[in-house]
């Protein structure tokens, strides 16, 4: 890179070291170092938040789904645009769960449940959370070492590990420093960095490729000499025969939204960090608005990408020499990770082209080596077109934007997982609490052991499928637990044999199809081989899912080597069938209601430092249709200010007015009459996509610019005023009597 992009890299990282630094001065207690005392201000939340639940993995991740479906999966998860309103509205769980008071999700199930189960959800949580993050820092660091085009190896050892050790000891310096407080902080601060940072990127774009003349035709031919029916980029109703992320796809994620709306705890920390349950509530909220701008922003970095890889008037640019840079540094990685040497070279099948970006592999490799090059070579085709095209000084500021990225999920996650590790396993065992300095140093070393753990398991694990899918399969270990939360929060009938029977329903389906897919082309496939059986398990797998390959398709490219079930649909099973085992055996033992009111901290049992002014006090007793809407759609309750309200009427109108009902269900049933062309679908994406993110863009800037600093300002002040309660550090006994159970 050149001198003027390492100085764009290092000036911000600077910046944000020094914050943290300020930070640390504020943490005097568990209750600091855990939730950073409970009073961080929504813009604070919703940025950091945001930031830490984007990270560098999740950008790679969102870039490599769409440079495969282009604008078409962006259409159809417009599908999820009520229920996102409906969630961010009502404070759907984040507000009932932070009338717990609890500082961990642990905590909150031994409040409900018991503290058994808090043991046993501790070690499925806590191993599935560190399984699923520890492919985050190899990922992050493979993508450093190739954009700044660093060598491959340094003092005997490879570059990406000594990258991997770097960022995860600033990460790990970083959270054990404040906890929550430093996290949260430098979380924020790199995310009121980033938005400007995208800004610069849009207009790069809009000056670099004319939408109408480059991106549009691109789109429509798939970057084909012909428009194959089925398999359209830009049209989503002639995208039927796009497999993966399909309609099934969406509809998972809709339906995962609600069962695992709380389920993962890498950003656990900021479930009980806001001021009052409305603040969670609105930072919630903002969440979720400015959350279609990252999408935004992730489908257009991957079309640009797409239009430069397969527009044939970028070759010259560079487009043939990004698909050999990325297949030559893949198949070198993969390489790198043999036992031996082969020699003689295996004799295996002809490799199966299944994309005009991805080379084929060396002739020796393995069926397994083969996935993996694969993974690499799909994962880091997007990134690497953008470093092609990008000019001196963007590509130093899409540089920092992704060590943002990377640093804020590293250390969020640290923070989360080393945490529950502490306050869900080890502190429930203890007969009586430790002193607060104790306890903080057993966090600070257990914060220190996830990182060890992601440094090593990211060094030894082969990823072999699209990072969506990781996500998905690794989640679906925990995702029984959605459930358990979901409806332990609202269903005063869900007893401890029903959370017990979702968590263990949950994990046995997840672990089995992880499994299956893991070992389908080294074991399962050549045991059913060996048997005779694979022609025939192929023959009815094929006929299962015949005629429902665009929701459903057990028949891939290549079936020696691809475990025909995928991630999207353990995930669904593990979600249906937990929920059945929580709500039949609920039923069958429940002997009497849970207290609610007491686990929810109201009535009698209401505390006041959560209370929040009245500013309506009679709009409970307001009836009619238009204050149905207002006060149960919208969410808009007697605590919400004028501003609040602006923001929540804003959010309608922006999402199931604009988007929804205007830009989804108006469009299918204009193109059910009159089916647009390649200019209707051209325009169509360039205003919601284009023109969106960059009026987003232009609106968070400032507006979350301006009140992220204020917030921030705020949080200093509180926590120099916060009185430090040393009985407030997770045990449940210290903080109330023990809830009655069924």
């Amino acid at each position: 890179m050149h001198w003027v992009d390492w100085l764009l890299v290092a000036i911000p990282i600077i910046v944000v070291t020094l914050l943290g630094l300020r930070a640390q001065r504020h943490v005097h207690g568990v209750a600091d170092f855990l939730s950073a005392g409970r009073v961080a201000g929504r813009y604070v939340l919703s940025v950091s938040s945001g930031m830490a639940g984007m990270g560098l993995i999740t950008l790679l991740a969102f870039m490599e789904l769409y440079y495969k479906t282009g604008m078409t999966v962006a259409f159809w998860e417009m599908l999820k645009l009520p229920f996102i309103f409906f969630i961010s509205m009502t404070g759907f769980c984040t507000y009932r769960f932070r009338e717990t008071r609890a500082m961990t999700m642990g905590q909150f199930f031994e409040m409900r449940y018991g503290r058994r189960f808090r043991l046993t959800a501790a070690v499925i949580q806590s191993a599935a959370g560190i399984i699923n993050y520890a492919i985050f820092p190899a990922v992050g660091a493979r993508f450093l070492v190739w954009y700044m085009d660093l060598p491959p190896e340094f003092l005997g050892a490879p570059t990406a590990m000594w990258v991997m050790a770097c960022f995860l000891s600033f990460a790990v310096m970083v959270a054990m420093m404040g906890g929550q407080v430093t996290v949260m902080v430098t979380d924020c601060v790199q995310g009121l960095f980033s938005y400007p940072m995208f800004l610069a990127l849009i207009l790069f774009f809009f000056l670099r490729f004319d939408w109408f003349t480059d991106v549009v035709p691109t789109l429509w031919t798939g970057g084909q000499a012909t428009v194959e029916a089925g398999r359209s980029f830009l049209n989503p109703l002639n995208s039927y025969k796009l497999d993966t992320f399909n309609l099934f796809y969406v509809f998972v994620g809709i339906f995962g939204m609600f069962i695992g709306h709380m389920t993962w705890a890498g950003t656990s920390g900021y479930n009980c960090s806001a001021r009052n349950p409305h603040e969670s509530k609105m930072g919630g909220l903002l969440g979720r608005w400015r959350e279609s701008f990252t999408t935004f922003m992730y489908v257009l970095l991957a079309i640009f990408a797409f239009t430069f890889m397969r527009n044939a008037t970028f070759n010259d640019e560079g487009a043939s020499c990004v698909r050999e840079t990325v297949a030559a540094h893949a198949a070198a990685e993969v390489m790198s990770h043999r036992m031996e040497e082969r020699s003689p070279p295996q004799v295996v099948a002809p490799y199966v082209v299944t994309s005009p970006d991805i080379l084929p592999p060396p002739a020796d490799f393995t069926k397994e080596e083969t996935r993996s090059y694969e993974s690499i070579v799909r994962q880091m085709t997007p990134p690497m077109a953008l470093r092609q095209m990008l000019p001196v000084g963007l590509v130093g500021i899409f540089c920092v934007l992704c060590i943002f990225l990377l640093v804020s999920t590293d250390t969020t996650y640290l923070h989360s997982w080393g945490t529950i590790l502490v306050q869900d396993l080890v502190m429930p065992l203890l007969r009586r609490p430790l002193s607060p300095k104790v306890q903080i140093w057993i966090l600070r070393s257990a914060i220190l052991l996830v990182a060890v753990i992601a440094f090593v398991f990211s060094t030894t694990f082969a990823q072999f499928d699209f990072i969506i899918m990781f996500f998905q399969v690794t989640g679906a270990l925990w995702a029984g637990a959605g459930a358990v939360i979901t409806l332990g929060l609202y269903w005063s009938r869900g007893t401890r044999q029903g959370a017990f029977a979702a968590l263990f329903v949950g994990a046995g389906i997840a672990l089995s199809g992880w499994l299956l897919q893991m070992t389908w082309p080294t074991v399962v496939y050549p045991f059913l081989e060996a048997q005779g059986w694979a022609g025939g398990v192929q023959a009815f797998c094929h006929s299962v899912t015949e005629g429902t390959h665009h929701l459903l398709n057990w028949s891939p490219a290549d079936f020696a080597k691809d475990c025909p079930v995928k991630s999207t649909e353990i995930l669904f099973a593990t979600n249906i069938f937990s929920l059945l085992s929580y709500i039949v055996v609920s039923l069958f033992t429940c002997k009497r209601p849970f207290p609610m009111d007491k686990l929810l901290h109201r009535g009698k049992w209401a505390i006041a430092s959560d209370a929040v002014e009245t500013q309506d006090p009679s709009s409970q007793t307001k009836h009619g249709l238009y204050h149905f809407f207002k006060y149960r759609i919208l969410g808009i309750d007697e605590a919400y200010t004028k501003g609040d309200k602006c923001i929540a009427w804003g959010a309608w109108l922006w999402t199931f007015v604009g988007y929804f009902a205007c830009g989804f269900i108006g469009v299918l049933i204009w193109n059910v009459f009159s089916p647009w062309g390649i200019f209707g679908w051209g325009l169509y994406s360039f205003i919601t996509i284009f023109l969106g993110a960059t009026f987003l863009g232009i609106l968070f800037t400032f507006w979350f610019g301006w009140c992220g600093i204020r917030d921030l300002r705020q949080l200093f002040r509180d926590l120099a005023a916060r009185q430090e309660d040393v009985t407030d550090d997770g045990h449940v006994d210290a903080l109330e009597e023990p809830v009655p159970r069924d």
